[in-house]
């Protein structure tokens, strides 16, 4: 071979060297992207596909299997609190409220109106004879899961198992609460005949020190508007998927407490609607 061809030859080598090299710095910054995408997507660690769970008193669920032993722990640290408040003497009201942020505003402030309404129940009833129980409570908050947060999916299937009891009779409860926006009126500064208006200049002075409020709701026309008529005039389970699930787990835990041998027709769960009664026709939904 002549030193030209020798020389020509150890070009190509090189030339493929680099073009070999170039493609496997292609594949590693496509996996790179691919790996990058699926984190963005919810796919990296911590994150799982939802599955579906045993039915609660005929309400189905998928959620995040890694919530699962989060969920269950929680559900245990609550039976135990309300056992706890029982064997004070204590009445134990479950309190329902609406959860999802489509027009309720973000979570913190939902948490805040949650908490409000108990103090408000509990308050109404007297403390030391009754304690009240909200899913919203941060003291039972869910944990993060690697990269995943709990979803309303997660926190409504831990909702219900608590309600539902171990029996499926409500058994832990005495009654159940459902509000409607005359029990937020104090909440937003209302007086008769000016809700609506109070709503409007509480979504004004919220914005001024919440930022995630400000741009969920006040910048947004519509979704302000919407959330005026949510806490003004439509709050209750006729608005909410998860409340009107807990209105008909309500009917159900009813149903099962009826032929129950441990309890019967007298012993049904009470469930109270804008501070009233509920009548047994309307029951069901």
């Amino acid at each position: 071979m002549t030193r030209p061809e020798m020389w020509n030859l150890g070009e190509q080598t090189m030339a493929a060297s680099r073009t070999a090299s170039g493609r496997r710095a292609a594949q590693r910054l496509t996996l790179a992207f691919l790996v990058g995408c699926g984190w963005l997507l919810g796919f990296g660690p911590g994150a799982s596909s939802a599955q579906e769970q045993p039915p609660v008193l005929g309400r189905r669920f998928s959620i995040n299997q890694d919530f699962k032993p989060a969920i269950d722990k929680a559900v245990g640290e609550v039976r135990a609190r309300i056992a706890a408040e029982r064997s004070q003497g204590k009445l134990i009201a479950y309190l329902s409220f609406p959860a999802g942020s489509a027009d309720g505003g973000p979570a913190a402030l939902r948490r805040e109106m949650a908490d409000f309404l108990k103090k408000e129940l509990e308050s109404r009833y007297g403390p030391d004879r009754i304690w009240v129980f909200v899913p919203e409570m941060r003291e039972f908050e869910l944990p993060r899961v690697g990269n995943s947060v709990p979803g309303s999916d997660e926190y409504h299937y831990f909702a219900l198992h608590v309600l539902a009891g171990e029996r499926s009779l409500g058994e832990q409860f005495d009654f159940v609460y459902f509000p409607r926006p005359n029990d937020l009126a104090r909440f937003f500064g209302a007086k008769e005949g000016d809700r609506l208006t109070a709503i409007e200049r509480f979504v004004e002075r919220r914005a001024g020190s919440d930022p995630e409020f400000k741009k969920q709701v006040a910048d947004r026309p519509e979704a302000r508007r919407e959330f005026v008529a949510f806490y003004g005039i439509h709050v209750g389970p006729a608005s909410s998927a998860s409340s009107r699930d807990e209105w008909n787990v309500c009917a159900s835990i009813n149903r099962m407490r009826a032929a129950s041998r441990s309890m019967g027709p007298d012993r049904k769960l009470s469930m109270y609607f804008d501070g009233r009664p509920v009548p047994p026709p309307a029951l069901a939904q």
